[in-house]
C-alpha cells in the first residue's frame, strides 16, 4: 500500500479543523481520520496518474486489457494497391518492421501498448528512429511525456521525454514523432482520457476497499459466543476460569476435541455470527463499478464477466460481435489512419502500400459457419478431398487432391472434363461418346441410360470411404474397449457416434454421387454441367445421418450380444476386428451401389423432367435374392417399386434390404 502513502503525501486536503501536513493527519480530528474516509478517498484518487489507477484498481485493469489485448491479437497485414483496385499482400519491408518493431517487442507488444496508452490516456506516441539495421520504433508511455513545447494553435513544436536512463528530460520534435489521439474539447494537443470521468467510481472502490481491509484489521473476529440464561447460578471466579481453560483446551483450535459437539450446562446457548455481505451490498456495488468502467470503454459488460439476468448465449455470442465493430471499430479506424496517412510517408513507403488490421477474420464465424455461407456461395464443394482428409487429421490418398467441379456452375463453354483433363475424385473414367457406347436393349418407351449397375472398389472415392469407415471402426473399437474394461455403464453414446459417422460420410456421398452423375449425363450426352450439386446436399446430409445410425445401431446390437460372452472384452474386440476386415467394405459397396442408383434417377429428375422419363431396376453382380424377382421393372421416375423403394438400396428397405445389395437402375425417356 506504499502507493497510497505516497498519494496521500501528494495531496493537501482540509478536513474538519485538521489538515494534511507532509502526509500526516494534525488537529483535533486527526486520529479519527482514515487515509481512505470517502473525502479524502476521492482527493487520493484525483492526484493518482492514469498509470497508478490502472496499477492498482482492477475494474480498470480488466477492461482496459481486455480492449487491448483484443486490439494487438489482429492480423497486421500490408497491401499494394493494384489495377482495378486488386490488392497483393505486401511481404518484408515495413510489413516486417510492424511485426517486430525493435529489439525488445513484438508485433503484438506494440499494438497492446498501443491500445492501452489510448484506453489510459486517449493519446500515443510513437518514435521512429534508423537503428543499425534498418527502422525501429519506439513507443513512449504516457508518463514519460513530462511537457509539451507550443507550436501554433493546431499543432505542438514537440514533447518533452524523461527517458529513465537521463537524468533530464529529452525534447523530441513533433515532426520526429507519430501520434495517436483522441477528441478533447480542449484543442489538438492531446486527447481525453476516459479514466477523468471514472475517477468519481474509482474513488468510491477505493473508499471500499478500505472499508473492508479495516472490518479485516480491526473488526471483532466473533464467529460464536456462548450464552448463559439470567436466571442460572452465578459463577465463582474460579469457576469462570476453569470453564474457560477448558473450553480452550478442548473445543479452540488443535484442542483434544475441536471439531466434535460440546455439551454445554446450565442452559447454555452456542450462537454464531457471521459477516453478511448481502446486507452491505458489496457485491452489487463492485458489478456496478465493472460495469461503468465498460460502459466507458464502449465494451459489452457480459464481455468482461457482468452477467445480467438476460444474458443468454446468443446475446454473447452478438456481444462479440460488437466487440469486433462498435467497440473495436473506431479504435482500429484511428490506428490504421494515422500509420497509413503519417507513419507510411514518414518512412518513405510508397503510396500504393497500405496497412491494415484484419479485423474481418474475427467477424468470419467458427469453421461450421464458414462452410456454410461458403458452400452457398459457390454451389457446391470448395475443398479438394485431400484438403478435408487433412483437416480429420487422415492421411493422404491418391487421386484426391483435385478439387470436385461444381457441375451447374462451370466455366462457360465447359461441357465437361476433356480426355486430357484429370478426373474429379468419385468420377468413373471418361465416358465414351454415345455412338461408341455399348449397345442397350429400347423399350416402347424410347432410349434407356444404363444406371451404374455395380461400384468399382478399387475407384478412389469409394476406397477413401471405405478407408475412412474402417479407420472410424478402430477409433470406436479402441475407446469401446476401454469403457468395458473399465466396466463403464455409459458404454455407449448412439447420438456421439452418429454424429461423428455422419461428418464423416457427409463428403464421400456428395463426391461419389457426383461422379456417378456425371457419368450417367455424360454416357446419354446431356450436358454434366447443367446437374446441380447444391440441390443434392440436404438430401444426401440426412442420407448421411440415416445411414450412421444404421450402421452404428448394427455396432450396438453385435456389441450387446458380445458382452454375454465368458470373456467379453475379447469379444467386443472380435466385433471391432470383423467391422474392420470386412463390414467396412460391405457397407461401402452398398452405399456407393445406393449413390450410383439414387444419382442416375436424379439425373433424370434434374435433366430431362419434361421428357417423360421413367426407371427400370436391374439385378446384377450377386444380388439381394429377394431383388432378383424385381429385375427390369419399370416405374416412372416419381413412382415407387413394387418393393416400396425409389431405387436399389432406398433407406426405407431397412437394413436386411439394402445389405449387399449391389442393384442398379437404368432411365428410361423419350428423346
Amino acid at each position: 500500500m506504499a502507493w497510497l502513502a505516497n498519494a496521500v503525501k501528494a495531496a493537501s486536503v482540509t478536513f474538519g479543523t485538521g489538515a494534511w501536513q507532509q502526509g500526516q493527519p494534525t488537529g483535533a480530528l486527526a486520529s479519527d481520520v482514515s487515509y481512505f474516509d470517502p473525502l479524502v478517498a476521492r482527493s487520493i484518487v484525483e492526484s493518482m496518474t492514469a498509470g497508478d489507477l490502472y496499477a492498482t484498481q482492477p475494474h480498470l485493469r480488466t477492461v482496459v486489457s481486455f480492449v487491448a489485448r483484443n486490439g494487438a491479437q489482429l492480423g497486421r497485414h500490408v497491401y499494394k494497391r493494384g489495377a482495378d483496385d486488386e490488392r497483393e499482400r505486401v511481404r518484408g519491408g515495413v510489413a516486417d518492421l510492424l511485426q517486430k518493431p525493435n529489439g525488445y517487442m513484438s508485433g503484438f507488444d506494440l499494438f497492446n501498448h498501443l491500445f492501452s496508452e489510448l484506453a489510459l490516456f486517449d493519446f500515443a506516441l510513437w518514435v521512429p528512429r534508423l537503428g543499425p539495421s534498418g527502422w525501429v520504433i519506439d513507443p513512449i508511455p504516457g508518463e514519460w511525456i513530462t511537457g509539451r513545447k507550443a507550436g501554433d494553435a493546431f499543432s505542438l513544436a514537440g514533447y518533452w521525454v524523461k527517458y529513465p536512463d537521463k537524468h533530464q528530460p529529452t525534447f523530441v520534435p513533433a515532426s520526429d514523432a507519430i501520434v495517436f489521439r483522441g477528441y478533447s474539447p480542449e484543442g489538438f494537443f492531446k486527447g481525453s482520457s476516459a479514466v477523468r470521468s471514472l475517477k468519481s467510481t474509482l474513488a468510491e472502490q477505493v473508499a471500499a476497499m478500505d472499508f473492508r481491509e479495516q472490518m479485516w484489521k480491526r473488526g471483532g473476529r466473533v464467529g460464536m459466543f456462548l450464552t448463559r440464561p439470567k436466571d442460572a447460578p452465578v459463577w465463582s471466579p474460579e469457576a469462570k476460569k476453569k470453564f474457560v481453560q477448558n473450553w480452550r483446551a478442548n473445543w479452540s483450535g488443535s484442542g483434544a476435541n475441536a471439531g466434535s459437539t460440546p455439551l454445554l450446562e446450565d442452559g447454555m446457548e452456542l450462537k454464531q455470527v457471521r459477516f453478511n455481505a448481502k446486507e452491505e451490498q458489496w457485491l452489487e456495488a463492485a458489478t456496478l463499478s465493472l460495469a461503468t468502467v465498460a460502459g466507458a470503454y464502449h465494451v459489452p459488460p457480459a464481455m468482461v464477466g457482468v452477467q445480467g439476468a438476460s444474458s443468454t448465449f446468443a446475446s454473447v455470442k452478438e456481444f462479440r460481435k460488437m466487440l469486433y465493430t462498435e467497440t473495436l471499430g473506431p479504435l482500429v479506424a484511428q490506428v490504421e489512419d494515422t500509420i497509413n496517412n503519417f507513419l507510411f510517408p514518414f518512412l518513405g513507403v510508397p503510396s500504393t502500400q497500405y496497412f491494415e488490421l484484419n479485423i474481418s477474420e474475427k467477424l468470419q464465424g467458427d469453421f461450421e459457419e464458414q462452410g456454410d455461407q461458403l458452400f452457398q456461395a459457390v454451389g457446391g464443394p470448395y475443398m479438394t478431398a485431400a484438403e478435408a482428409r487433412k483437416r480429420m487429421n487422415l492421411p493422404f490418398l491418391e487421386g484426391t487432391d483435385t478439387l470436385l467441379a461444381p457441375l451447374n456452375m462451370g466455366a462457360a463453354g465447359n461441357n465437361g472434363p476433356a480426355a486430357d483433363e484429370p478426373i474429379a475424385p468419385g468420377a468413373s473414367e471418361p465416358a465414351q461418346a454415345a455412338d461408341a457406347a455399348p449397345k442397350a436393349q429400347k423399350d416402347a418407351h424410347g432410349d434407356r441410360v444404363d444406371g451404374l449397375k455395380a461400384p468399382d472398389a478399387e475407384d478412389p472415392a469409394v476406397a477413401a470411404m471405405r478407408d475412412d469407415l474402417r479407420a472410424f471402426f478402430g477409433r470406436q473399437g479402441r475407446a469401446v474397449v476401454r469403457q468395458v474394461n473399465g466396466k463403464d455403464p455409459e458404454w455407449w453414446n448412439q447420438k456421439s457416434w452418429n454424429q461423428e459417422l455422419s461428418a464423416i460420410l457427409l463428403p464421400h456421398l456428395l463426391t461419389v454421387s457426383a461422379g456417378s452423375a456425371r457419368k450417367v449425363a455424360g454416357a446419354k450426352g446431356l450436358d454434366p454441367d447443367a446437374y446441380s450439386v447444391a440441390q443434392t446436399k440436404a438430401f444426401l446430409d440426412a442420407v448421411s445421418d440415416s445411414r450412421a445410425d444404421l450402421i452404428n445401431a448394427t455396432t450396438r446390437d453385435q456389441l450387446t450380444e458380445a458382452l454375454k460372452a465368458d470373456d467379453p472384452v475379447a469379444a467386443v474386440k472380435h466385433v471391432f476386428e470383423v467391422a474392420e476386415q470386412a463390414r467396412a467394405g460391405e457397407t461401402t459397396m452398398t452405399i456407393a451401389a445406393m449413390l450410383m442408383a439414387w444419382s442416375a434417377v436424379e439425373v433424370a429428375k434434374q435433366l430431362v423432367p419434361d421428357k417423360g422419363p421413367t426407371k427400370t431396376w436391374v439385378s446384377s453382380g450377386k444380388p439381394n435374392s429377394r431383388h432378383s424377382a424385381m429385375n427390369g421393372e419399370t416405374v416412372g421416375i416419381n413412382e415407387k417399386f413394387s418393393n416400396g423403394a425409389d431405387w436399389p438400396g432406398d433407406p426405407v428397405l431397412g437394413a436386411a434390404g439394402v445389405s449387399n445389395c449391389a442393384c442398379g437402375v437404368d432411365i428410361n425417356y423419350n428423346d
